[in-house]
């Protein structure tokens, strides 16, 4: 087992690889949230646990640089609503192992804020189907 540091990913959507900003991609896996609460016999507490899966979205976030390849790569996914494939392949920084995640049925969520300016930069945010 690798104990290398995950690094430089690269993100593939619906097939296209996608230059980000170096440490910028993250991912909520979309496993949903534990509800926990106590239920009582007398003096006797027992633990509930529950899965609050209203939450059980991925959510990947990444920023690119601003300009009008990356533009159009991303308005062009924002019409794809509910069929982009996100893919993230990171290897370990000791070249041992790599970690992949793949988050299916997504959707580019965000009104994206453009900002016209030197070494501008805008955030893209996609949810979808839990991670695997």
């Amino acid at each position: 087992m690798s104990n290398g540091v995950l690094v430089n990913p690269q993100l593939v959507i619906n097939g296209e690889t996608v230059s980000i900003v170096p440490n910028s991609l993250t991912l909520i896996v979309g496993r949903g949230t534990k509800e926990v609460n106590v239920e009582a016999a007398g003096t006797v507490l027992n633990t509930v646990v529950s899965d609050n899966l209203e939450d059980a979205v991925a959510v990947v976030k990444f920023s690119m640089y601003f300009d009008v390849a990356n533009f159009n790569i991303i308005e062009g996914f924002r019409s794809q609503e509910g069929t982009l494939t996100v893919e993230m392949i990171t290897p370990a920084s000791d070249n041992q192992d790599s970690l992949t995640q793949t988050v299916t049925n997504g959707t580019v969520t965000t009104d994206i804020e453009y900002a016209f300016k030197s070494q501008g930069t805008f955030e893209v945010e996609i949810k979808g189907a839990q991670a695997a």
